[in-house]
């Protein structure tokens, strides 16, 4: 569980506002940030609690239309970035234990495509790898 701004990204303003409040991320969170990302992935709506968080990490970090794509193609619903019924439902579904392994290796995919596309974030591409296999 992100326990901290830093731990899952979040600097300046967003960063200032992050409350912990253990055990759940929608408790963690400031209301705008809740509202920003949190609420956009329907976390209070998915059963397992590490896959929600999972998602709200890459959502804050990449944005939420990128980390609900890539959870739709783990999960094989159409990938429009929108979270609907039919996704949580699949999210529901899927077993944590096939969910997040893959949900990983496509957040680090995702990181690979910016590297190659724009070679001067080749820097970060290391700490994106790191706090992607802490979450995993």
């Amino acid at each position: 569980m992100p326990e901290s701004a830093d731990a899952i990204g979040l600097t300046g303003q967003a960063g200032s506002m992050w409350i912990v409040r253990k055990p759940h991320p929608h408790n963690l969170c400031a209301t705008s940030t809740k509202k920003q990302f949190w609420d956009v992935i329907k976390g209070d709506e998915l059963n397992d609690q590490r896959m929600a968080e999972s998602i709200f990490s890459f959502a804050v970090n990449t944005g939420t239309k990128v980390a609900v794509k890539l959870a739709q193609i783990v999960v094989g619903t159409a990938p429009d970035g929108v979270l609907e019924s039919k996704t949580v439902y699949a999210l529901n579904t899927i077993s944590p234990h096939i969910f997040m392994p893959s949900y990983t290796v496509a957040k680090i995919a995702r990181y690979r495509d910016i590297v190659m596309k724009n070679r001067s974030q080749s820097k970060f591409l290391l700490g994106w790898i790191n706090r992607t296999l802490k979450d995993a």
